[in-house]
């Protein structure tokens, strides 16, 4: 008659475990993968909820948002809704922006196109710490008249329009409509100005 092996029935005790615990595992894991599956769907309906929930604002709804104000450089308050009627154009940048500066002059040229009763145009720098005096020099060695928005730390004037890189325009019609969003510096000029001119 064999001789009981303590441990070696421990060995075997521990391993029929193991076999359990791996069993036992792989049920749990099918029962949850459909879980994880549908959270997974409902996080990405979610998110394609509120891209498409910003692109359909209008200008209207943008300015009810919380948080948003409008208010310049020179300390005075802006309202789109004040502009109804006119075109209006909103240029987010930042003074640093290396490719700002091939895109800056042609809106400057765009200012002059057009009649300030045909066309408004807001700057928005995205950067906080661009400074008063540094915007003020901006504008003026581009002999230019448009008011100046200086971006805070929650982004509250730029995250409406999910602005991701600068330059960055935003043409808005005479009803408060986001028409166009013009990114980067190839064909600015003549994308910006055929997109006024088709609501002109």
């Amino acid at each position: 008659m064999p001789k009981h092996n303590p441990k070696e029935a421990r060995d075997v005790k521990k391993r029929n475990n193991s076999r359990i615990a791996k069993k036992e595992g792989k049920a749990l894991s099918k029962k949850l993968t459909p879980i994880y599956i549908i959270i997974g769907v409902i996080f990405i309906a979610i998110a394609i909820g509120i891209t498409f929930d910003y692109a359909g604002r209008n200008v209207e709804e943008d300015l009810n948002y919380p948080g948003i104000s409008f208010q310049t450089i020179d300390g005075s308050t802006i309202k789109l809704s004040s502009y109804q009627g006119k075109v209006v154009l909103l240029y987010f940048f930042y003074l640093n922006c290396p490719i700002c500066k091939t895109s800056d002059p042609f809106l400057a040229t765009i200012e002059d196109d057009y009649s300030s009763s045909q066309l408004y145009i807001l700057t928005i720098t995205i950067d906080p710490a661009d400074s008063d005096g540094g915007l003020y020099n901006w504008r003026e060695n581009l002999n230019a008249n448009w008011n100046i928005v200086r971006d805070d730390i929650s982004h509250s004037y730029s995250s409406p329009w999910n602005i991701a890189y600068t330059p960055t325009a935003i043409v808005i019609d005479q009803n408060g409509n986001t028409v166009n969003k013009i990114v980067g510096t190839d064909d600015f000029y003549s994308k910006v100005t055929a997109t006024i001119d088709a609501l002109l």
